[in-house]
């Protein structure tokens, strides 16, 4: 029971659409997401090699669909 709300805050800092709760699903923006896709492209303006990675595949989804 702790080890699945620790997973559940870990998700949740990372999008909050991560977490599978109805009321998850109305929010629309995340933190994270927004700073990643405003250093991501000035980053590959400067040349800069890339590597994302997170413990959530499902995250990693989440990322795919925005770039």
């Amino acid at each position: 029971m702790i080890l699945d709300a620790l997973l559940k805050l870990r998700q949740v800092c990372c999008d909050p659409r991560l977490v599978k709760l109805d009321k998850a699903k109305n929010v629309d923006q995340s933190a994270k997401l927004e700073l990643l896709m405003t250093l991501l492209p000035e980053m590959l303006e400067e040349g800069r090699k890339v590597l994302l990675f997170s413990q959530f595949t499902s995250m990693l989804a989440l990322i795919e669909a925005v770039i």
